[in-house]
């Protein structure tokens, strides 16, 4: 039976599962930055050492310590050279994050097309795939957290805030109340502003759109033209890679 490791690293966590060639075993999730310390390595070890290993990065200053680490598996890092089963004629594939890949090849599989994926992350990023599965590519902007970061780290008095999950109104009274509206809100009328520009351009009114990573439920439940798509989409993308490369 064709089984694997795969391994989702993002910017700020990263994840990892077992596939036993049908279906993908409990998520394991670290800090990114835990990865070199041997945390990822000895999760890995931990439940059937051996298995080729399938990874999707976006953090590649961490890729050569952690070849290093699993010189004795086969590890595959996820790029537009794999047989990926999708059409990339349309992309810059010297550009294109490994994540966006996977996430493509997982819509390509299992969702209804033409579909407009948002990747709900550190990062928010889209990936528009066409009636044919054909990878059009899509947009990259910062995500609630980094965004909430940005203006802490950017100013001298903004301070840092927690994110919330209900419904943004349009006018705080006090500054941490501004702030946070101000993200909620924005970013909503963002990816609102994306997926209509996308159909415009496109001309594709049955265009859906599908929210999927760790902020997946709050852009799903504030926006009626986002669906929540399945869990660990990426990580599903990635056994479908696993699975016409073994």
């Amino acid at each position: 039976m064709i089984r694997a490791k795969l391994v989702n690293i993002g910017n700020t966590h990263s994840e990892w599962a077992l596939w036993d060639g049908e279906c993908i075993g409990a998520k394991k999730r670290l800090q990114t930055k835990e990865i070199l310390a041997g945390a990822l390595l000895h999760e890995l070890e931990e439940t059937d050492p051996g298995l080729p290993v399938f990874v999707a990065s976006v953090v590649h200053s961490i890729e050569p310590s952690l070849s290093g680490l699993l010189t004795n598996r086969m590890i595959r890092w996820v790029s537009p050279k794999m047989d990926l089963g999708i059409n990339l004629e349309a992309i810059d594939t010297s550009t294109i994050g490994a994540d966006r890949l996977a996430n493509a090849v997982a819509a390509v599989n299992e969702l209804s097309l033409p579909v407009i994926v948002i990747d709900c992350g550190t990062a928010i990023t889209t990936e528009v795939i066409d009636r044919s599965g054909r990878l059009l590519g899509g947009v990259i902007m910062p995500g609630r957290r980094l965004a909430a970061d940005a203006l802490r780290d950017g100013t001298d008095q903004l301070p840092r805030i927690e994110l919330v999950d209900d419904a943004p109104t349009a006018i705080g009274n006090d500054t941490i109340t501004a702030i946070s509206l101000g993200i909620n809100l924005g970013l909503l009328g963002a990816v609102e502003k994306v997926i209509a520009s996308t159909e415009a351009q496109l001309n594709m009114p049955e265009l859906s759109a599908v929210a999927v990573g760790g902020d997946q439920y709050y852009f799903s439940e504030h926006l009626d033209s986002v669906k929540p798509g399945p869990e660990n989409f990426t990580l599903r993308g990635l056994a479908w890679i696993a699975k016409r490369n073994l």
